[in-house]
C-alpha cells in the first residue's frame, strides 16, 4: 500500500498533530469525521513490516529527527491522537533514535501517576520528558458544550445574536485555569464543566460570560460523569470550569454529593469575590476534597462596584474571605486587576485601598502570582505603596492620553518604566518585552517578544500562555521595531543601583513566519482562513513573510545579541512558510547559542 495513498485516504495530513508544543484538536465535527476514516486502518498490526500505520510512525519519526538534527529544540507528543497505539509506537522510535528533543507527553493516555510512569518506563532515560494533563479530547468536549455545538449540529447554533461565531470559538477555547494553578497546586486535574454563562464578571475571568445567558448543569449530570471518571481510571483530581463553584445554584447540594463518590477525590475551582463564603461553606468544601480555589475580585457595571466596593467592610469582607479559605488548609490565590477606570472596571483609588488591605496577607501575592495592570503614571506614584514584590507579574495597558484617543507604549516608555521598576528595586529578569510588528494592513504579528512585561489593546481572553495578547504598534514595521531597540544612546535595560550587566537585546522572541493555516480548529485562537464568517467566505489577507525579511530579521538580533530562544509559531502553521527549514538552518548556523521552538500542527511534515 503507498504511504501517499494511506495518508490521503484516512485524512492524516489534515490532523495529525504529533508535533504541536501546544497541542488543540480540531472541531469534534471535524474528529468525528477524522475517527470513521481512521478506524478503518487501526486493526493493522503496528509491527507488521508492511503495516501502513508502521509506515506512517516510521516517516514521522525520520521527520522529527531531522528537524532535531537542525536545531529545534522541543516537540509536543499527543498519544490520544490519532491513537495511543500510535503515539506509544512513535515514542519507543524517537526513543531509539537518542532524539536530543524535549519532549511534552499530553493526552488522556497520561493523565494517571501509572500511565506516566509506564511511558517513563518506555523512555528509559534516553530523552527528556514531561507530562501535560491537558487532554485536547477532553478540551474539545468542554468547548464544544460552552458553545452549545456538538456533531449533529451548526456552529452558528447557540451563539447570541450579535456574537461572531469566529471570536467566540477563539474567546471560549479553553478554560485555563487549571494553566494557572498548574506550578501551585500539585497534580493533574481533569476539567469538569458546571454549565456557561456565569453572572459573575469577575476579574481576569477566563470564561468572559457576561454576554452568555446562565445554564448551569444538572447537579446528577456532573456527579455522574465524576463518577464514570473515576471508575474509567482516569485521575480523581478534578477542576470545576465553565461557572464559579459557589454560583451554581446546586453548589451545596454538589459538595455533599462529591464526599460519597466511591473513590476519593479532590478538586479545585475559582471563586468570586463578590460571593461571601461562610463557615459553613468553607468546611463543606475542605470536607468533600477542596484542594485549591481560584479568588476573583469582581468587576463590571457601576452598580455593582458601588455596591461591592462601597465601605472599608466590603474590603474586610474580601480579606476575611480568604483567611478562611486558608485556615481550613484550602490554597488560595488572588487575581488583582487595578486601575482601568475608563472601561468601566473598579476606580482607581479604590483599587488602591483593596491592595493595601491584601498587602499584609503576603500569601497571597505567592500562592498565585497577583495580576496587577495599570496605567503608567499610576505606576509610577503607586508602586512602592503598593507592595508589588519582586516575582509578581507586571502587565502595562495600552493606557489612554489626556485626550482620551489611543497611543501605543512606545520602546521609549518601556525604557522610562524598566528604568523606574529596577530604581525602585523591582527586578524583573532581563526580558525584553516588545513585540516586531509586519507593516501589512492585513495582519498584525510578525514577530514578537514576551515576558514579563506584556502589553495588550484588546480585551483579555484566555491564551495558550494565559496572558500573552497580541499587541498593535499602530504602523510600526518589523525593522523599524529591530531599529529602535538598537542601543544607539544606551542600553535598553540598565541596572540603575544593582550593577547589573546590560542587555541590548530581546532574549525571548516569537517570530510568526505566516498567518496562514490549513486546519479548521474550533480552538484557534488566529482566526484559520478556514473559518466561514457570515458570507461563508474564508476570511482574506492571508500571507506569509518574505524569506529575505527573515533573514534580515534574525541577522539583527544576532548582532544585537542577547537571544536565547527563538520560537517559531503562534500566528499560523509556520511549516506552510516556504524555506521554513532554512530558516532554522540559518538561525542554528548563525549562533547555535540560541534555543529554537517549533510550533506546528505536523500536518505539513507527513
Amino acid at each position: 500500500m503507498e504511504l501517499s495513498w494511506y495518508l490521503q485516504e484516512c485524512d492524516v495530513s489534515a490532523k495529525i498533530e504529533d508535533l504541536n508544543l501546544a497541542c488543540f484538536n480540531s472541531s469534534p465535527i471535524e474528529g468525528r469525521r477524522f475517527w470513521h476514516r481512521m478506524n478503518q486502518f487501526l486493526w493493522h498490526d503496528p509491527h507488521y513490516p508492511q503495516s501502513p500505520v508502521r509506515h506512517l510512525i516510521q516517516f514521522l519519526a525520520k521527520k522529527v529527527k531531522t528537524i532535531g538534527n537542525n536545531g529545534a529544540s522541543s516537540m509536543y507528543l499527543n498519544l490520544d491522537y490519532p491513537s495511543e497505539l500510535i503515539g506509544i509506537e512513535l515514542l519507543k522510535l524517537l526513543v531509539s533514535q537518542k532524539s536530543s528533543l524535549r519532549i511534552m507527553v499530553g493526552g488522556q493516555s497520561c493523565g494517571t501517576k501509572e500511565q506516566q510512569e509506564r511511558i517513563q518506563q518506555l523512555a528509559d532515560g534516553a530523552v527528556d520528558l514531561f507530562f501535560s494533563a491537558q487532554s485536547p479530547s477532553r478540551l474539545a468536549k468542554q468547548i464544544s458544550e460552552v458553545l452549545s455545538v456538538n456533531s449533529d449540529r451548526d456552529l452558528s447554533s447557540g451563539v447570541p445574536e450579535g456574537v461572531d461565531v469566529a471570536d467566540r470559538s477563539r474567546k471560549f477555547r479553553l478554560d485555563h485555569v487549571t494553566d494557572w494553578c498548574e506550578d501551585t497546586l500539585s497534580g493533574s486535574y481533569l476539567p469538569i464543566s458546571l454549565g456557561s454563562g456565569c453572572p459573575h464578571q469577575c476579574s481576569f475571568c477566563p470564561r468572559g460570560t457576561g454576554n452568555i445567558s446562565f445554564v448551569p448543569r444538572e447537579c446528577d449530570e456532573i456527579i455522574e460523569e465524576i463518577t464514570n471518571s473515576v471508575k474509567d481510571g482516569g485521575t480523581s483530581k478534578l477542576w470545576f470550569t465553565g461557572l464559579c463553584f459557589t454560583s451554581h445554584p446546586e453548589c451545596e447540594i454538589l459538595l455533599d454529593q462529591l464526599r460519597k463518590v466511591a473513590q476519593p477525590i479532590s478538586w479545585g475551582g475559582s471563586v468570586s469575590l463578590l460571593t461571601m463564603i461562610d463557615k459553613k461553606l468553607v468546611d463543606q468544601c475542605h470536607q468533600s476534597g477542596c484542594d485549591g480555589l481560584i479568588c476573583c475580585p469582581v468587576h463590571g457595571d457601576e452598580e455593582i462596584l458601588h455596591t461591592h466596593f462601597s465601605s472599608e467592610t466590603k474590603l474586610q469582607n474580601i480579606v476575611q474571605n480568604v483567611q478562611q479559605l486558608r485556615e481550613a488548609g484550602i490554597k488560595t490565590g488572588v487575581n488583582l486587576l487595578v486601575g482601568f477606570p475608563s472601561e468601566g472596571f473598579v476606580s482607581t483609588a479604590r483599587n488602591h485601598e483593596l491592595i493595601e488591605w491584601l498587602a499584609p496577607f503576603d500569601p497571597l501575592f505567592q500562592s498565585v502570582a497577583p495580576l496587577a495592570v495599570f496605567p503608567l503614571t499610576d505606576l509610577y506614584e503607586q508602586s512602592e505603596k503598593w507592595g508589588i514584590t519582586a516575582h509578581d507579574p507586571v502587565l502595562v495597558h495600552n493606557w489612554q492620553d489626556q485626550a482620551g484617543s489611543r497611543f501605543p507604549v512606545r520602546v521609549s516608555r518601556v525604557k522610562e518604566l524598566v528604568r523606574h521598576i529596577r530604581h525602585t528595586g523591582r527586578g524583573f529578569g532581563n526580558n525584553l518585552p516588545v513585540d516586531y510588528l509586519h507593516a501589512s494592513a492585513s495582519h498584525r504579528v510578525a514577530a514578537r517578544i514576551r515576558d514579563p512585561l506584556i502589553f495588550r489593546d484588546e480585551p483579555f481572553h484566555p491564551h495558550l500562555d494565559s496572558l500573552v495578547r497580541k499587541y498593535a504598534y499602530g504602523g510600526v514595521s518589523l525593522f523599524t521595531g529591530i531599529c529602535e531597540i538598537e542601543p544607539n544612546d544606551e542600553p535598553l535595560l540598565q541596572g540603575i543601583d544593582t550593577g547589573d550587566a546590560a542587555l541590548n537585546g530581546p532574549e525571548i522572541v516569537h517570530l510568526d513566519l505566516t498567518n496562514r493555516c490549513n486546519m479548521n480548529c474550533l480552538a484557534c485562537w488566529d482566526k484559520s482562513p478556514l473559518v466561514k464568517t457570515d458570507t461563508d467566505h474564508p476570511e482574506p489577507g492571508r500571507e506569509s513573510l518574505q524569506y529575505d525579511q527573515v533573514v534580515t530579521l534574525i541577522e539583527a538580533l544576532v548582532a544585537l545579541g542577547g537571544t536565547r530562544t527563538v520560537k517559531f509559531g503562534g500566528g499560523g502553521e509556520p511549516t506552510l512558510f516556504k524555506g521554513w527549514l532554512e530558516v532554522v538552518k540559518h538561525l542554528r548556523n548563525r549562533d547555535r547559542s540560541i534555543e529554537i521552538d517549533l510550533n506546528t500542527n505536523g500536518s505539513s511534515l507527513s
